[in-house]
């Protein structure tokens, strides 16, 4: 007898691990310091993974990530593939890449949504994150392009220490752009950023200082806005910031950003260097069954041992634990960098 395929709400597939842009806050594994440089995805294993995914899961929500998924030759072919299954798609881009004509094959295709990075109104500043000079400009065209196309548009800003004092002009000017929403992501130590930590990397008050301007913005101009890095109540409690939407990780593996490669090695999340297994060998439920997936809710980390709020936070990224040389059974390390106490 057949047996049922794993309902799935969202995966994350990374279509590519080349790019144009060196950003200092990139967390992908491969740029990990002494990572091994990572393998070119070809359009064949690309297009055998995927069919492997639906294979062993319905999936409602697809996004293809990378690297730059829009310096991948075939990527429209792929695009189709996975809207053939009827799954919605969200494109992650850094703003740099794919014409004009890519971007209305990808409106035809019908892909959903489109994260484009713009974290400064300064163009200096966000090129300095970005590592190249004019990607700003070229980010900044390419998001009133996509609009200008019927593209809804997220504005993705990484928020470091360079570009918290434009952080209120800088959404201002995203309202003005008639972007869909915007989302505010706390810098995530992992992949380049590990090395430019230091310099990227607020004081706790900086960071709460940046919220709260988010926070009254938004409310003031009714701008819609959410934070997707997880992060523990000890350091942005959600009741401080009522009108930003915040995420979390929770125990239920479904639930959590499960991202696989074009080798079929599925990662709980994006951000995690851990393989959690390969769907060539082991379908998805034998994957959730491990004992490396279920370690993430067996035990507490002990810095948050008897915390009143561990159920709204569950530690933060563990995914950053795990590349700051930790366990999944770690806190995540912004803790540690921000001299965050316990505070029970």
């Amino acid at each position: 007898m057949k047996k049922d395929k794993t309902h799935l709400s969202h995966i994350s597939f990374e279509v590519n691990t080349a790019c144009n842009l060196r950003c200092k806050y990139c967390y992908n594994i491969w740029k990990m310091p002494g990572a091994n440089p990572p393998e070119q995805v070809t359009y064949k294993a690309a297009r055998k993974a995927i069919k492997q995914i639906y294979k062993r899961a319905s999936v409602d929500h697809f996004t293809f990530t990378g690297g730059e998924q829009m310096l991948f030759d075939r990527l429209a072919e792929l695009v189709l593939m996975v809207r053939l299954k009827g799954s919605t798609v969200t494109l992650i881009s850094n703003g740099n890449a794919g014409t004009e004509e890519d971007f209305k094959m990808m409106q035809k295709l019908g892909v959903g949504l489109y994260e484009f990075p713009f974290h400064s109104i300064v163009p200096e500043i966000h090129d300095y994150l970005a590592g190249v000079k004019g990607a700003h400009e070229k980010s900044k065209q390419t998001i009133e392009m996509v609009r200008d196309m019927g593209g809804r548009v997220v504005a993705v800003i990484v928020l470091g220490k360079q570009n918290i004092p434009t952080l209120q002009e800088t959404l201002l000017r995203l309202k003005e752009m008639n972007v869909a929403s915007i989302m505010l992501n706390r810098f995530n130590i992992g992949g380049a950023g590990i090395e430019y930590a230091k310099d990227l990397m607020p004081t706790l008050d900086e960071l709460k200082g940046a919220f709260k301007i988010a926070n009254d913005t938004i409310r003031d101009h009714k701008i819609k806005l959410t934070s997707n890095v997880c992060s523990p109540v000890c350091v942005l409690n959600p009741k401080e910031f009522p009108y930003i939407g915040f995420g979390h990780c929770g125990a239920d593996p479904k639930t959590k950003p499960l991202t696989i490669d074009h080798k079929g090695n599925l990662r709980l999340c994006n951000h995690s260097p851990v393989d959690a297994g390969n769907i060539f060998k082991q379908s998805f439920e034998e994957i959730f069954e491990s004992d490396y997936v279920k370690s993430w809710g067996d035990s507490t980390p002990e810095f948050c041992d008897g915390c009143e709020h561990y159920d709204l936070c569950f530690a933060g990224c563990r995914a950053a634990a795990e590349q700051m040389g930790m366990t999944i059974k770690g806190e995540d390390p912004v803790l540690k960098m921000l001299n965050i106490e316990k505070p029970f």
